[in-house]
């Protein structure tokens, strides 16, 4: 453990303090979660929680960063079609465990996005939907408390294919359930908007010449970093708990006092 701890140690000195971010040269939006204050003062660890995009473009020295950085567990919440076209990695000693946490029929990265149908059917609120119905009773982020939970795991990295939506929803609830207050976690997700411009133009140029400037501005909205979006998912849960988060994990989650204090105690500095 000690000889763990040490490499964990060297490894966090090459992680941005300001923007939290692993340098990672194939990977967009590798982050540690750590360095967030609790509203009692307190801090997530580094060197335990992390997030990211796809790693499917993991290069030869991106894979001995990541074992340097001790991580156990590659959490995926990407649906089959996104698994199929870029599958992660496997890499000794680390499981992977993939849980989809779209909760609509249609699968995502499976769409016809020139045809005709796929166009009419943008909307202007691009994902706000997305975000008000992913917050509640999702098997995704079920497990991944019960992974976080886990007694054998002291390290993890959860991700989609951007790290901002599904992602983002996960780091959020993480990061609630550690007792962090809503502006650091908004802070934490808007954080995305730094690492993903090259991502946000290799997704949307290719469409920009069949759609109509309105068309291409909605379709643009489902590429983005938006606050409005997680304020949504925020939103969502006020509109069901009146404000009060706890008894949302814990309705929706069974993240009771027990076991938000396992977390706590786990990924907080004490």
């Amino acid at each position: 453990m000690t000889e763990n701890n040490q490499t964990m140690n060297s490894t966090q000195a090459k992680v941005n303090p300001q923007n939290r971010l692993v340098p990672m040269e194939g990977v967009e939006n590798f982050r540690d979660m750590g360095g967030y204050l609790t509203k009692d003062g307190k801090q997530v660890k580094y060197g335990h929680l992390y997030r990211s995009s796809a790693l499917y473009y993991l290069t030869e020295k991106d894979k001995e960063l990541f074992r340097d950085l001790g991580i156990q567990v590659i959490f995926d919440y990407r649906d089959e079609p996104e698994v199929v076209k870029e599958p992660d990695p496997v890499l000794e000693n680390v499981q992977n465990i993939r849980v989809p946490a779209n909760l609509t029929n249609e699968e995502i990265g499976n769409e016809d996005i020139m045809s005709d149908e796929y166009k009419k059917n943008l909307k202007k609120e691009g994902l706000a939907d997305f975000y008000k119905e992913i917050a509640f009773n999702n098997p995704s982020y079920k497990r991944l408390f019960e992974v976080a939970l886990d007694d054998e795991v002291e390290s993890l990295v959860h991700h989609c294919a951007a790290g901002k939506d599904r992602t983002g929803v996960g780091a959020a609830m993480l990061l609630m359930a550690l007792g962090v207050p809503r502006e650091s976690i908004m802070e934490d997700y808007l954080l995305s908007t730094e690492f993903l411009p090259e991502y946000i133009e290799r997704n949307t140029a290719p469409a920009k010449a069949h759609y109509s400037p309105e068309q291409f501005e909605n379709f643009r909205n489902y590429f983005i970093v938006k606050a409005d979006y997680l304020q949504t998912f925020f939103d969502s849960i006020d509109a069901v708990y009146e404000g009060d988060d706890w008894l949302f994990l814990e309705k929706e989650y069974q993240i009771n006092q027990f076991y938000r204090e396992k977390l706590r105690k786990k990924y907080l500095e004490y």
